[in-house]
């Protein structure tokens, strides 16, 4: 009698992956960890600041656009 479904089986002396010796979790956390990188405090600092620099800039420029033009 055929019921149409299909049954698939494997011996678990066929899977080499069941001989493997197994991973210990340290080992696995540190390999799956991502590793960072420190960005220097004085990287980010003069990053912050340019872009400071560059707002106050555009809003001065805008102010005086503005002042010449209802002049």
């Amino acid at each position: 009698q055929c019921d149409g479904s299909l049954e698939i089986t494997q011996s678990l002396e066929d899977d080499p992956l069941l001989d493997a010796p197994l991973i210990s979790s340290h080992t696995l956390h540190s390999q799956l960890r991502p590793r960072f990188h420190a960005i220097p405090a004085v990287l980010l600092a003069n990053f912050l600041l340019l872009i400071h620099v560059s707002l106050r800039s555009m809003i001065s420029l805008r102010k005086f656009a503005v002042f010449i033009l209802n002049s």
